[in-house]
């Protein structure tokens, strides 16, 4: 196949994962009342942004597969990506660390608030981030980057079970 043809089938599939998780929160926004909406629309505005970029995260999965397999060749790319997401999975773990040690001060310093604001988003993505980099390990086609990938999809999944830990358990089962 041609590769202006290859890129366009992933340019494609980005551009419809976008549309459907574009749609698909055009579908949640009507299915919530509007008067909740009202009550805290700064609460709905950061929860429709996590849906739909969690949903778009999702959908280009399958574009992102397509372009990693055309990138197999090039052993440069995954070696340089390794390192780059195994530094991607550690601060994810630093971010962790500093939100862990931010709720127990009573008057953090600034640089303390400001690492607990990007590790929680950081923590919010970890879910499709270890999904993402087991895909990318799976189509790494040397070991090295291979075995490195496949330790920040654990670094990540590591992240996703102080996710559940910090946020969701205690909101699934309050004491």
């Amino acid at each position: 196949m041609k590769k202006l043809a290859l890129f366009g089938i992933i340019a494609a599939g980005y551009i419809a994962a976008f549309l459907l998780a574009s749609v698909a929160l055009h579908f949640r926004q009507i299915a919530t009342p509007d008067a909740q909406v009202q009550a805290s629309a700064g609460m709905y505005a950061f929860g429709d942004s996590i849906y739909f970029s969690n949903v778009f995260g999702v959908l280009a999965l399958f574009p992102t597969g397509l372009a990693l397999y055309c990138l197999r060749p090039f052993r440069a790319f995954w070696n340089v990506f390794s390192i780059l997401s195994l530094s991607f999975a550690i601060a994810g773990l630093v971010c962790a660390g500093a939100v862990a040690l931010s709720s127990t001060w009573q008057h953090p310093p600034v640089i303390m608030v400001l690492v607990t604001f990007f590790g929680v988003l950081l923590l919010l993505g970890s879910p499709l981030f270890t999904v993402m980099f087991l895909l990318c390990a799976l189509f790494a086609p040397v070991p090295r980057p291979r075995w490195m990938l496949l330790a920040t999809a654990g670094l990540e999944g590591l992240l996703v079970l102080y996710l559940l830990y910090r946020f969701f358990i205690p909101m699934w089962f309050p004491s």
